[in-house]
């Protein structure tokens, strides 16, 4: 999935915006379940 996700979106600012994004989603998971 990452090598697809580096692929489909090589600028790096925008492969570092996906990334933020699903790492505050998941913080906001974990937020949610504790």
């Amino acid at each position: 999935m990452h090598i697809f996700a580096k692929e489909y979106v090589p600028s790096h600012e925008a492969l570092l915006n996906f990334t933020s994004k699903v790492h505050f989603a998941s913080g906001a998971s974990e937020v949610s379940q504790d």
